[in-house]
């Protein structure tokens, strides 16, 4: 399934780019068509998170995201570091105590906060003294508004932004008026990025929201839930290594990703997938097939002395597809993943104590009899446990609906 989203840089004085702000889009067409506030952002939040490439998005450096006032008080925004996000309120927000609170608690733990579209009569007070940039859009604006919003609300800590700058006349106004980074079409038109995403299953998708739902949760089910969808397994691993405050440790089953993100941060992640296609016919040929993989290399790890490594296993196989699923190298696809060095290098094709087993699985199901044969014999492996091991894997993939 395609992805788009639009990126549009954010200059400074010098130029030189400092931000992109990441915009909805539903197909190559560089304009947003109308679509819900909270489902545009959570479909941006998706893209960046699982469906593209961080660096291909802002080149490491920060990214202004549009958010509303649902999405702030439930606290979407903590599923990125602060030190990625500028959190954008769009002009449309009424300031109510709960989303107040909420506000402080993301400044508490150092998110900046830029104020979209900002119109001086409308401006509230609360609101002002919580930004650290102000957006002010020059073809809406007068040039007395532009020197009103600068010279009333000017203080240490708070910048502004010059929006939608056509002209070179509009940059020079725009720097001698005290704005400290510019934006529009004079520098850039926002370029559309698409990317792919796989279809998560319907059913699983519902077994997750209804396991949360519980008064106690239960770990070891939402595994179990997760681990039979090639895209939650994906996404969920994809997003705990582009959170920046999570620790870089490697994860080697969903399990740990689980544990490692938290039940409230699971809980955002859920919102999350609301927004992906959710299909409700079985999977396609290629899920399929890494479904089968990941399950077969699961059930063979003892016959290769790897009991304790079962897991590893399972991602091996169940990842052993990713390339062709999203047609992206899968260097570019596993390293944002934090898998542990084994299981990088058989995903990678280098050298590593589970390159064996993969290759089992792949001999087998492509009936390539003699090499098979000879993997058996190498590895003391009963061919007989092999075709075990496979049929229980078709089971347990087609019971998945």
């Amino acid at each position: 399934m395609d992805v788009f989203i639009a990126r549009q840089p954010i200059f400074n004085d010098k130029l030189d780019t400092i931000a992109y702000e990441l915009l909805f889009r539903s197909s190559t067409a560089n304009f947003s068509c109308f679509v819900d506030g909270d489902m545009a952002t959570l479909s941006v939040i998706n893209t960046i998170s699982s469906c593209m490439q961080s660096h291909d998005l802002t080149a490491g450096k920060r990214a202004f995201v549009n958010f509303t006032r649902n999405l702030v008080t439930t606290e979407i925004p903590t599923l990125f570091s602060r030190e990625s996000l500028v959190i954008e309120l769009i002009e449309a927000i009424e300031p109510d105590a709960e989303f107040l609170e909420s506000c402080a608690k993301l400044k508490e733990q150092g998110y900046s906060f830029a104020l979209d579209d900002f119109i001086l009569s409308e401006a509230h007070p609360a609101l002002i003294e919580l930004a650290d940039l102000i957006k002010v859009d020059f073809r809406s604006t007068s040039l007395q508004e532009r020197h009103q919003v600068v010279s009333r609300h000017g203080r240490p800590g708070l910048s502004f932004v010059a929006e939608k700058i056509e002209t070179m006349e509009e940059l020079e106004e725009a720097r001698h008026l005290g704005y400290k980074y510019y934006q529009g079409f004079f520098f850039s038109r926002p370029e559309v990025l698409k990317g792919k995403d796989i279809k998560m299953l319907r059913g699983n998708y519902l077994r997750l929201l209804a396991e949360l739902a519980k008064v106690e949760p239960d770990f070891a089910r939402m595994t179990n839930i997760i681990e039979a969808d090639l895209a939650m397994s994906y996404k969920l691993l994809r997003l705990i290594n582009t959170v920046g405050h999570y620790p870089v440790d490697r994860i080697t089953n969903i399990r740990a990703a689980l544990v490692r993100l938290g039940y409230r941060e699971i809980i955002k992640w859920a919102a999350l997938l609301m927004v992906q296609e959710l299909a409700s016919d079985k999977p396609d040929a290629l899920i399929r097939q890494s479904l089968v993989r990941g399950k077969m290399a699961e059930g063979l790890a003892g016959s290769f002395g790897m009991k304790q490594q079962k897991e590893d296993l399972f991602l091996v196989g169940l990842f052993s597809m990713l390339d062709a699923i999203m047609n992206h190298p899968m260097d570019a696809l596993v390293g944002e993943l934090p898998l542990s060095p084994a299981i990088l290098d058989t995903l990678l094709g280098r050298e590593s104590r589970y390159c064996r087993v993969l290759s089992m699985v792949k001999l087998y199901e492509a009936a390539r009899w003699d090499a098979f044969e000879q993997s058996c014999r190498e590895n003391d492996v009963q061919s007989t446990v092999v075709s075990e091991m496979y049929l229980d894997a078709v089971e347990w993939a087609d019971s998945i609906e």
